[in-house]
């Protein structure tokens, strides 16, 4: 073989590489919960299922990190209930938008809405976009911080609007343990 042909050929192996990685979005920041109806959702060293490849369990309402979207049933997800990534099936995975949502005691607790004019969106992605509204709020209104991974949008759940979504951190606050007080008879 020639060098030139060589070259060709590692030119156009290197190609098929690089683009087949197009193929694996980068979704850091993206968040989902793992939704069940019995057992458990395994955590994998590779994307496939095997009883041997198994590094831990998730059950229904543990939130997982989207690192990587690919191709076929598994995605690479970082769990931080378990301290570890890996593969799941995505089918078993929820952005979680619904009415079926009880705050949890393990969240990060009760915030309340803040801001000067308008309302607060509530969203069924971490992105403004009037798109993917869900809900509005408005100062005074309550909401149960759920996961605080991504750095702009958190996923809560909105009391006014009786479902989760994404807000925009910077427009809600850390309420004191009175505030919360009061805000959780409103909820009874």
């Amino acid at each position: 073989m020639k060098k030139t042909e060589k070259a060709w050929i590692w030119g156009a192996v290197i190609t098929f590489l690089i683009l087949r990685s197009v193929i694996y979005v980068n979704a850091a920041d993206v968040t989902y919960r793992v939704e069940v109806e019995s057992g458990y959702l395994a955590l994998r060293s590779e994307p496939h299922y095997d009883s041997r490849n198994e590094i831990g369990q998730l059950h229904s309402g543990d939130i997982v990190t989207v690192d990587r979207y690919e191709e076929g049933d598994y995605w690479w997800v970082s769990a931080q209930k378990l301290n570890k990534s890996g593969y799941v099936n995505k089918n078993y995975l929820s952005t979680g938008i619904g009415t079926d949502f009880i705050p949890s005691p393990l969240g990060y607790g009760c915030y309340g809405v803040r801001i000067e004019t308008g309302y607060l969106a509530l969203r069924n992605f971490p992105e403004n976009d009037p798109e993917n509204e869900i809900g509005k709020m408005h100062n005074g209104d309550t909401v149960d911080v759920i996961d605080t991974t991504n750095t702009r949008y958190w996923w809560v759940y909105s009391y006014a609007n009786e479902m989760e979504g994404f807000v925009n951190k910077d427009c809600i606050y850390k309420m004191s343990v009175s505030e919360e007080g009061s805000a959780s008879k409103h909820h009874q």
